[in-house]
């Protein structure tokens, strides 16, 4: 290598900059261990032009590994760590030796031999074999960003050398490290055996400081960018399994770089896990509705006048192949969570319709319409025309359709669910009461029915204040002229009450629980039951 790649300097330069090092050099223990008069000679060399392979300063100037002869100049030898090559003295005395051919680009050990390295780690960790009861094996992968285009702007040979000069740098770190690979084109990784959480985070962060360095790149001073992961056995909430269970955490926490920016170092947590789980629970959830484990059950809306079964709310489970069936407690917060709530609410809308296309046209069954839950992150910019297509479709009749929506749909643009109404669906405001502006919100949305909350049916006759407020919203329908659906309805001593209050629609335990839509079709015309006024005995409430 020339003076002028390696000082980034014209030769002309060169004397002067040998004057500059000569008058401000500062001793180095490791270089006058191996030339005791460098703080001179080098200076002189660099004056009379010679030309260096690697300036000592950078830790590139190494004696012979026998100890004996002159001192050699050049890349310091990369730790042998195939399967006969002796451990290095200043190593752990228990740092494996993988026994896999090093990868031929950088010398260093492969993936393979990188696990096997790990594995021996973690089997000491897990027999108690460790020297130190609060150290731990610890995994540190790291990746060249800029690697493939460093390759593209100055060619191939360009990033096999740097490669070599990161691998170079790898092995600089102090102390000791166990094992070095290159498991995959752009990216290392550094075992540390036996290492303390934190100690490990500061080999870590010391890694990325050698970065701090330009690297010569075809006689260019090219800064590059390194990310660099950190992955620690029995740190907590971390124990792994297998080699190939830390080696993901550690890429794990290497991507988190990435995906976060700004630190380029990141450790792996239970927090990393857990996004691991809820990616895979999203992904569970994902193949669950594309491949048709949700199913549908249907509660009644039973009329208290006809004491026919006038409607059904749909309610959608999840048929686990190995948790069995989940109601949505179970899995519609994640899917709220993901994004996936709209996948649900289309998939419900879509098998809803096609059943209220055959009921509603049924002579033997009096059923007038079908209700659907949708939840406000369902309604899109393409949502009305997707639900009018659809309707289309099954042509049902007008007002076979209902669309249930909270109160709090108040904070978001209702305006394309007016639209649906407009042509032939109508809305209704679930879990009525509950919400914190409810009778402004009901006199701007021109709701078609209101389902007063559970929660307020099922102290009906036991607490004065909210048998009042059933009245009160009784009352207030009737004036507006909205339709009210009792939801919760357990008992007949509730039933007595709504029926007292003028209440035309109820739907609850008393009459029916949810149940599948073979099963409800076989039972519509029986599941009133007894509606007529109580004798004080009926079904528990549940």
């Amino acid at each position: 290598m020339s003076l002028r790649a390696m000082l980034g300097i014209g030769v002309e330069l060169v004397p002067w900059a040998g004057l500059a090092l000569l008058l401000s050099y500062q001793p180095v223990p490791a270089l006058h261990t191996a030339v005791p008069q460098a703080a001179v000679v080098l200076p002189l060399l660099i004056l009379l032009g010679g030309s260096l392979t690697i300036l000592a300063r950078r830790g590139w100037l190494s004696t012979s590994s026998a100890g004996a002869g002159p001192p050699t100049f050049g890349l310091p030898p990369t730790p042998d760590l195939s399967e006969n090559s002796p451990v290095p003295e200043a190593a752990s005395p228990h740092a494996p030796r993988p026994e896999q051919s090093p990868d031929t680009r950088t010398s260093l050990a492969d993936r393979a031999a990188l696990l096997e390295a790990l594995s021996d780690c973690l089997q000491r960790a897990a027999s108690g074999a460790s020297r130190d009861e609060s150290a731990a094996p610890a995994l540190i992968t790291l990746r060249l960003p800029e690697y493939r285009e460093v390759t593209e702007s100055f060619g191939h040979q360009a990033g096999q050398d740097l490669l070599t000069a990161v691998a170079s740098r790898i092995a600089d770190l102090s102390p000791p490290i166990a094992a070095t690979a290159h498991i995959a084109e752009d990216t290392f990784a550094v075992l540390l055996p036996e290492r303390e959480n934190l100690a490990a985070r500061e080999v870590g962060r010391d890694l990325l400081r050698r970065f701090d360095v330009p690297f010569d790149i075809a006689g260019h001073g090219v800064p590059i960018e390194a990310h660099v992961g950190l992955a620690v056995h029995s740190s907590p909430g971390t124990a792994f399994e297998s080699a190939e269970s830390m080696l993901r955490a550690s890429y794990s926490a290497l991507h988190q770089v990435q995906r976060q920016g700004g630190d380029n170092f990141n450790v792996y947590q239970e927090e990393n896990q857990n996004k691991i789980q809820w990616l895979r629970r999203r992904e569970r959830l994902r193949e669950a509705i594309h491949g048709d484990e949700l199913t549908l059950y249907y509660q009644p809306i039973v009329h208290l006048v006809s004491e026919d079964v006038i409607g059904a709310e749909a309610l959608v489970r999840w048929n686990h192949p190995e948790r069995g069936l989940l109601s949505p407690a179970a899995f519609l917060p994640l899917a709220e969570e993901t994004g996936l709530v709209e996948d649900i609410d289309r998939w419900v809308l879509r098998h809803s319709l096609e059943h209220a296309k055959t009921w509603t046209t049924a002579s033997d069954l009096p059923l007038d319409w079908v209700s659907v839950n949708i939840s406000p992150q369902a309604v899109d910019d393409d949502f009305q025309s997707w639900c009018l297509e659809r309707l289309g479709d099954t042509s049902v009749p007008d007002g076979s359709l209902h669309l249930e929506i909270t109160e709090r749909w108040a904070l978001h643009d209702e305006r394309p669910l007016q639209s649906l109404r407009e042509n032939g669906v109508r809305l209704s405001i679930d879990d009525f009461g509950t919400g914190y502006s409810s009778l402004r919100y009901l006199r701007s949305l021109n709701a078609d029915v209101l389902k007063i909350d559970r929660a307020f049916i099922q102290d009906l006759g036991r607490d004065e204040e909210t048998t009042a407020i059933v009245q009160f919203l009784m009352n207030l329908s009737l004036r507006l002229d909205v339709e009210v659906v009792a939801e919760g309805v357990n008992t007949p001593e509730q039933l007595d009450i709504l029926r007292d209050f003028g209440c035309a629609m109820a739907q609850g335990y008393h009459f029916a629980h949810p149940m599948p839509a073979d099963t409800f079709i076989e039972n519509a015309t029986s599941i009133p039951g007894d509606t007529s006024p109580s004798n004080g005995t009926g079904p528990p409430s549940k």
